[in-house]
């Protein structure tokens, strides 16, 4: 594992459950954001890679927001237009995660302030198969921008007037914060949020 620019990608795209940094096990979002957070409390794994900041017994470093966009396979009429307004999803037919999928939730967040009604769609619970069924022209789907595979046969969608997106964090045990390679990997992680905010 490097550390660089592009460390957020690195981390949230790796195709492995768990990143070793220095002996201490790193839990990524391949294993599922609700696993992960649940590993970390269980003390099975030393830090993970989440999207809610709220649970008392964990220290939470923000680290990465990311837009939630939408996606639609070469064919569909939104293919070339790049971004669409959030009115205009309204009786369209979406490849959506489970409803635990914290993705979906800040879209449905997004539909219901704008007053838009989805059209008939489809619940699958794994991101390859949601990208399956756009591909296979099922409906439109929608994924953390930082979490999108590119496929010859998708195209990126955005909202042009509702800005929709979800936050990451670095989070591990408050008890166990100070302990030498946890301190080191956060202050690795700090100091990339810093180096970014110089850009």
């Amino acid at each position: 594992l490097s550390w660089g620019p592009k460390t957020p990608e690195v981390i949230i795209m790796s195709k492995e459950p768990v990143i070793a940094f220095g002996g201490t096990n790193v839990v990524a979002p391949a294993t599922g954001f609700l696993q992960a957070s649940a590993a970390a409390e269980a003390g099975l794994t030393e830090l993970v890679l989440a999207h809610v900041g709220d649970d008392p017994g964990l220290f939470y470093l923000p680290f990465v927001r990311s837009d939630v966009v939408l996606f639609v396979n070469v064919d569909h009429p939104w293919a070339n237009r790049g971004q669409v307004r959030i009115e205009e999803l309204e009786g369209e037919k979406f490849v959506l995660r489970e409803k635990t999928s914290i993705t979906r939730q800040a879209l449905e967040q997004a539909i219901t302030k704008a007053g838009v009604n989805f059209g008939a769609s489809i619940e699958i619970n794994s991101r390859e198969a949601v990208t399956d069924g756009v591909i296979r022209g099922f409906g439109i789907g929608a994924v953390s921008e930082i979490e999108f595979v590119p496929h010859e046969r998708l195209k990126i969608v955005r909202t042009s007037n509702q800005e929709i997106y979800i936050s990451f964090y670095v989070a591990c045990l408050n008890s166990r914060r100070n302990r030498p390679l946890i301190k080191a990997f956060l202050e690795v992680a700090e100091n990339i949020i810093e180096g970014r905010g110089k850009d």
